[in-house]
């Protein structure tokens, strides 16, 4: 019987520590999240502060927006940037600048059911207080459905009530916490063996997750400032979480896609987590089974 060859590639990645990570853990401070609807602003409050804590990679310490506000003009004062905020390596704002929570009331089979759907939009600057440049700056956004009661016709039984308000602050407070950690803690490849792929995982790795390969290019450097403002990336593959052990998950080349199956991956190349949906439990165990194969 012909043997179909897939190449597969087995790769460690590691996280790439910043020097400070091996001194103590950098500390955040997390300043009052503002916008219109007070009590999401809460709720994103609460749900950011408990996702960097449970990175486990950085110390906390919240900040009214006055102190912050405070601190920055002294700072500025005193020609000194944003240095002299003691006690801080990194600002992290945020602003809720779209919350919207629609009802639609729709009946299946007799019942009666209200779908909602919630839409949350915030606005977030993380800082280096060192040097007062901006490390990430975008608009973190997304929509989510579910129930919001279901009644049969003739008035009785109610189903499951969610509060999609909360799955959504979690959700994307994750999210940008995730955005955060692969900033500062990039994963690279560290060695590359037959048919499988090692790293310590990053923030919320998890069995069936698509991560990207991306091979470094030049360093790209302002004409102005002369200071390194980022590197070229090319994207070179994608590799799927197949297992974890510990600290340790596997990873490797899918198979099944083609434009992959032949890439060529080096040590030093960058990982991140993918926006691809996660695989199925199949795609993982046909995984799992390729790996132990000699």
């Amino acid at each position: 019987m012909k043997n179909k060859c897939f190449i597969f590639t087995i790769v460690f990645l590691t996280i790439t520590f910043c020097a400070f990570a091996q001194e103590r853990k950098p500390v955040i401070g997390l300043g009052e999240v503002t916008g219109k609807n007070g009590e999401i602003a809460k709720k994103l409050q609460s749900y950011l502060s408990q996702a960097l804590v449970q990175s486990g990679r950085f110390d906390v310490m919240e900040r009214s927006s006055e102190e912050i506000n405070k601190l920055s003009e002294e700072s500025m004062m005193q020609g000194n940037g944003l240095a002299s905020v003691q006690g801080l390596d990194f600002l992290l704002i945020s602003k809720i600048v779209d919350y919207e929570s629609k009802i639609q009331d729709v009946a299946v089979m007799g019942v009666a059911t209200s779908k909602e759907t919630v839409t949350l939009g915030f606005e977030v600057k993380f800082i280096d207080v060192s040097n007062g440049k901006i490390v990430l700056s975008e608009v973190i956004r997304d929509s989510i459905d579910g129930n919001k009661s279901a009644v049969t016709a003739f008035g009785g039984g109610e189903g499951k009530k969610e509060d999609l308000a909360a799955i959504i602050v979690e959700k994307l407070s994750k999210k940008l916490i995730a955005k955060i950690v692969d900033k500062l803690y990039p994963s690279t490849i560290l060695s590359i063996s037959k048919n499988k792929v090692m790293m310590i995982p990053n923030l919320n790795y998890e069995e069936g997750n698509v991560i990207d390969i991306f091979e470094l290019g030049e360093e790209i450097i302002d004409p102005y400032t002369l200071q390194v403002i980022g590197q070229e990336e090319t994207l070179v593959a994608k590799g799927i979480v197949f297992e974890i052990n510990n600290s340790i998950a596997k990873i490797m080349i899918d198979p099944a896609n083609v434009k992959f199956k032949k890439a060529v991956i080096e040590k030093g190349m960058l990982c991140r987590k993918s926006d691809d949906k996660n695989v199925t439990k199949v795609t993982i165990n046909k995984l799992k089974k390729l790996s132990i194969k000699k």
